[in-house]
């Protein structure tokens, strides 16, 4: 008899119930997926933005025409801003007057960037 009230003793699952964690599991496959294809597009963003950073950089320390420059701050600018979206979408973005471009993160300014950034 050991063996039937051992059987008596297993829990036993309506359709609903198995229906209802199955649909709990994959909804924690769902956004395990989207929290890794949302980790891959902040890393990527934050690899253009330090090269962007990296080229304004390089371009500052060059005596050269405002329009160049000026076309690499923007595309520093523009990595900023879609890095920022992809961080913290609520948030607005501090970017000052022209020329003088700040990490909203780190509150410095574009000339106060060191040689190297170092990716996280």
């Amino acid at each position: 008899m050991a063996r039937n009230e051992r059987k008596a003793k297993t829990p036993t699952f309506s359709n609903e119930e198995l229906a209802s964690a199955l649909s709990q599991f994959n909804q924690g496959v769902s956004d395990t997926r989207e929290h890794e294809r949302s980790r891959k597009a902040i890393a990527k963003a934050e690899r253009i933005r330090n090269d962007a950073a990296t080229e304004v950089k390089r371009l500052l320390d060059m005596d050269l025409p405002a329009q160049e420059r000026e076309a690499a701050e923007n595309s520093y600018r523009e990595a900023l801003q879609a890095l920022q979206r992809l961080t913290n979408p609520g948030e607005a973005l501090s970017i000052d007057a022209v020329g003088e471009v700040t990490d909203a993160e780190e509150d410095k300014n574009l000339n106060d960037t060191p040689e190297a950034i170092e990716e996280n």
